[in-house]
């Protein structure tokens, strides 16, 4: 008697086309034996479904609270996308702060001299991984779109493979200032070059861009 008042429910749940999309399929209940899991990307859709469900629980003589879906519903939860979105931030903070990432250690290369171009090189290969990660956003028409550079940006809200690296090489400069002047790496910071150098434009030095970044501050 029971499954043929549960086969009747879940019928009716699945004709009112509300729920989440996945291939193209509509999926808005996950039920065993007699516990049920209403699935829905909006509050809305979800009351929806809960008031099917609460029509049927009356002829049983069943509690509202069926299943836990009518406690998140009340509790005014995220909405699918929501939720979705805040753990891909998550996921992308983590992978932006963890130090076992490639781009971790290059970040990690203080002593390095990066021209622009190499600067810009790194950035675009971070954020087409974050943009991966946070996958696409929806516009105002229901279109979807890879989300820009800023947006990525706030949603991480975490410094940028170029600031990191920038705060490394900031730091070892007071490692170095701080060194005995019988160090090598004391000794070629402050040492100075002889004899003439080639014609043309000289090149950027590590102390060119750590007074740059100094400045900056």
């Amino acid at each position: 008697m029971f499954n043929l008042y549960v086969d009747s429910l879940i019928e009716e749940l699945s004709s009112t086309h509300v729920g989440c999309h996945i291939d193209g399929v509509n999926v808005n209940n996950l039920s065993y034996a007699d516990d049920m899991v209403l699935l829905s990307a909006s509050i809305c859709g979800l009351n929806k479904l809960l008031k099917i469900c609460e029509k049927f629980a009356m002829l049983l003589a069943l509690p509202r609270y069926c299943s836990a879906s009518g406690m998140f519903a009340d509790a005014r939860v995220d909405c699918f996308y929501t939720t979705m979105r805040k753990r891909c931030t998550s996921l992308a903070r983590r992978v932006r702060g963890s130090d076992n990432t490639i781009l971790k250690v290059l970040a990690n290369s203080e002593t390095w001299t990066l021209t622009q171009k190499e600067e810009t090189k790194l950035l675009v290969a971070e954020r087409k991984i974050l943009r991966k990660i946070l996958g696409p956003t929806r516009d105002e028409d229901g279109s979807w779109r890879p989300r820009k550079n800023l947006e990525i940006e706030e949603l991480v809200a975490m410094p940028n493979i170029i600031g990191e690296y920038k705060s490394h090489r900031i730091r070892w400069l007071d490692h170095v200032e701080r060194m005995n002047d019988d160090r090598a790496a004391k000794k070629a910071y402050v040492g100075q070059m002889t004899g003439k150098r080639p014609v043309g434009r000289p090149r950027y030095r590590w102390r060119d861009e750590v007074e740059k970044d100094l400045k900056a501050l």
